[in-house]
């Protein structure tokens, strides 16, 4: 997933006007995009749960649009890209196949910003011609009168339309807990020296990734390739990864699928591993993260006696040993 987004004056234009939803899966397009050929699901690939999952909106007081959106509002988003020209379809149409699309006014050239002389924040220059121009110390006095002329800057008061200025520029947008400005930046040095924290909506984001992963692998190690990350499972992640962070929520899952009582083998021939039973609360979860560091022979052993009483309360009579005298019982 690529640590910055970069949108062009065409992009801007396009999606100027644009909802909300529309604006934001063109953005995680954008994290998924190889820059080399502006195309999203072909090296790395993505489903439309993944892009659900991506645009999920944290609950506020006040605002209705929040919470995960339904697969058919993601297409509904997807084609008002393809009506603005953002965004082309190209992946197969056959059910089961990976979803593939090109961005098609999307930079392809951004291996260009690490070269000397090279425009670093892809910033489209209004006059190619100019720009070789200036690269001529011998050319500054020049330079400044042109640049005086009207008209020749697109930030200017007298120009009343976005778009002049939407052409000239584009933006750099940060994802993840990569702070733009700071000395950890590698795209942009160290120029500031002091470092900022990651903002809610990249915090946001990095949850709605580390949520997608857990379920994955919980996919993959439980083989439960058919489940559905709904609103109950996404709320336990989430909780869990506030509580115990990613790692912790791995151990849990490893655990649970390393307890044979867990897995069927028990009265019922029933297997407990579902998300929510895993992190149903702070004491499933931690029993599972403590069978996970437990050798195999010990968890193998105590699984049934630390779940029983979980499920069933077994009710008996005690008998006392007989006494065995000649060969026989008493």
């Amino acid at each position: 997933m690529n640590a910055h987004i970069y949108l062009s004056g065409e992009e801007l234009q396009a999606l100027e006007g644009m909802p909300h939803i529309v604006f934001r899966l063109y953005l995680c397009l954008k994290q998924f995009m190889d820059f080399k050929t502006g195309i999203v699901g072909a090296s790395q690939r993505i489903s439309w749960m993944t892009l659900r999952t991506m645009l999920y909106v944290q609950e506020h007081q006040g605002f209705e649009e929040t919470g995960t959106p339904s697969l058919g509002k993601v297409r509904r988003a997807m084609e008002w890209l393809k009506r603005q020209g953002l965004v082309e379809d190209i992946g197969s149409k056959k059910r089961g196949e990976p979803i593939v699309f090109k961005l098609s006014l999307a930079p392809t050239d951004f291996s260009v910003q690490n070269k000397p002389g090279k425009n670093p924040a892809r910033t489209r220059q209004g006059n190619p011609e100019q720009s070789k121009f200036d690269e001529n110390p011998y050319n500054s006095t020049s330079n400044e009168t042109s640049a005086k002329k009207p008209g020749k800057n697109p930030a200017s008061k007298k120009s009343k339309n976005p778009a002049d200025i939407n052409n000239q520029y584009s933006i750099l947008l940060p994802i993840g807990n990569i702070d733009p400005v700071s000395k950890n930046n590698p795209l942009l040095g160290n120029k500031h020296s002091s470092s900022s924290t990651a903002s809610p909506t990249a915090q946001r984001q990095s949850v709605a990734s580390q949520c997608r992963e857990i379920f994955e692998f919980w996919q993959t190690t439980m083989n439960k390739t058919r489940a559905v990350l709904d609103s109950k499972r996404q709320t336990r992640i989430e909780w869990a990864i506030k509580h115990y962070g990613k790692d912790g929520c791995l151990d849990a899952i490893r655990g649970c699928a390393n307890s044979a009582w867990h897995q069927g083998e028990n009265d019922h021939g029933k297997k407990y591993d579902d998300l929510t039973l895993i992190f149903r609360d702070a004491s499933h979860t931690e029993r599972f993260i403590q069978m996970a560091e437990q050798p195999s022979s010990a968890r193998r052993k105590s699984s049934v006696q630390e779940w029983v009483d979980e499920f069933r309360i077994i009710d008996g009579e005690v008998v006392p040993q007989a006494k065995v005298s000649n060969g026989g019982l008493q």
